[in-house]
C-alpha cells in the first residue's frame, strides 16, 4: 500500500505544470507504479479530453502489473477539463487518487495545467 507521504508526491507530480517539474523515473520510485501504468492513465487522459463531457468515464487495466485504473472528467470550465483518478495496484486495498487538469491553447493543443 502507498504511504500518505508516496501519495501527496504523486499527486503534487501529476498536478504541476510541467509535469517533468519530478523526473518520472523518481514519482515511479516513489509510488510502485510502473511505466506501463503511467501510460495507461496518460492514454485514458488523451481519450478523456477527446470526448470532452463531464461525466464520462474510462476504466484501464495494465495486465503486465496488475493495476486498474479509472479516470472520470469531473469538470469543464474555461477551456479546461478536470479529471478525477483512481488507481489501485495490485495487491492495493485502496486506490491512489489525484486529479489531473488540462487547458486547451490558442493553438487547439490540451496541455496539463496546475489545479485551479
Amino acid at each position: 500500500m502507498l504511504s500518505a507521504l508516496f501519495r501527496a508526491a504523486l499527486v503534487l507530480a501529476l498536478c504541476a505544470a510541467p509535469l517533468s517539474a519530478k523526473p518520472l523515473a523518481r514519482i515511479l520510485k516513489d509510488t510502485g507504479l510502473s511505466p506501463g501504468d503511467f501510460e495507461k492513465v496518460m492514454a485514458v487522459e488523451q481519450s478523456l479530453i477527446a470526448d470532452g463531457q463531464p461525466g464520462y468515464a474510462e476504466t484501464w487495466s495494465n495486465p503486465d502489473t496488475g493495476a486498474t485504473g479509472r479516470s472520470q472528467i469531473i469538470g469543464r470550465e474555461s477551456g479546461c477539463i478536470s479529471m478525477q483518478h483512481a488507481v489501485t495496484e495490485a495487491n492495493a486495498t485502496e486506490p491512489l487518487e489525484f486529479r489531473s487538469r488540462f487547458c486547451q491553447q490558442p493553438d487547439g493543443q490540451w496541455l496539463r495545467a496546475p489545479q485551479g
